[in-house]
């Protein structure tokens, strides 16, 4: 008896962990949050100065972004 308890409280606890995770994952991409770039900040730089990426990102502060967004996905493939 203790084991069909057990093994009831398993699957159960399976079932919702799992069920939880699947419903988490579901993100909105056609509407995104909006944000103001109060600054921008390079790092890990070898070859160029942060002025330079700054100007090729096309970022600037001040600027409104949505994120998940078409302007960040633009200068990730800039990068």
């Amino acid at each position: 008896m203790n084991r069909l308890i057990l093994r009831t409280f398993l699957t159960t606890f399976l079932f919702l962990l799992t069920t939880s995770s699947i419903l988490s994952q579901d993100i909105p991409y056609d509407s995104g949050k909006k944000y103001v770039l109060k600054g921008l900040e390079i790092t890990g730089l070898q070859s160029y100065n942060e002025q330079t990426v700054k100007t090729y990102t096309g970022l600037r502060e001040g600027q409104i972004i949505t994120v998940p967004g078409d302007e960040i996905s633009d200068v990730l493939k800039k990068l």
